[in-house]
């Protein structure tokens, strides 16, 4: 009979340790659950500055574009204006004349070399 009882008591010993660890290891899940959610609604919040700030930033810029706009395009076509006159109203003279040998030995070059490229 008190090896019944003794064994009672060891396995009451070992039923009260498990329901000990039990509940410390519940208490330990529900900290660390505590703690990711704080850590998720932190990082929530995080995104939703980072968020907010983008989209200032993009409205500002925007806005600074549109009142830039209306010079960028009268320097564009200033410009464009300058480049016509320089360069396609004003026809230029032909200065560039080779004699016949000059050229000959130009174009032999030039096949020359279009050979060696083909070659490789």
């Amino acid at each position: 009979m008190r090896a019944y009882l003794l064994i009672a008591a060891i396995l009451a010993l070992l039923a009260s340790h498990w329901y000990a660890y039990s509940a410390g290891v519940s208490r330990e899940h529900d900290r660390n659950a505590a703690a990711a959610s704080v850590q998720k609604d932190a990082v929530a919040v995080q995104v939703d500055t980072q968020a907010q700030a983008s989209s200032d930033a993009r409205t500002t810029m925007l806005d600074y574009l549109a009142e830039q706009k209306p010079a960028i395009e009268i320097r564009t076509h200033d410009t464009i204006t300058k480049i016509r006159q320089v360069y396609v109203d004003k026809p230029l003279p032909a200065v560039c004349v080779r004699d016949d040998r000059v050229q000959a030995s130009l174009d032999a070059a030039r096949d020359s070399a279009n050979s060696a490229i083909g070659r490789m």
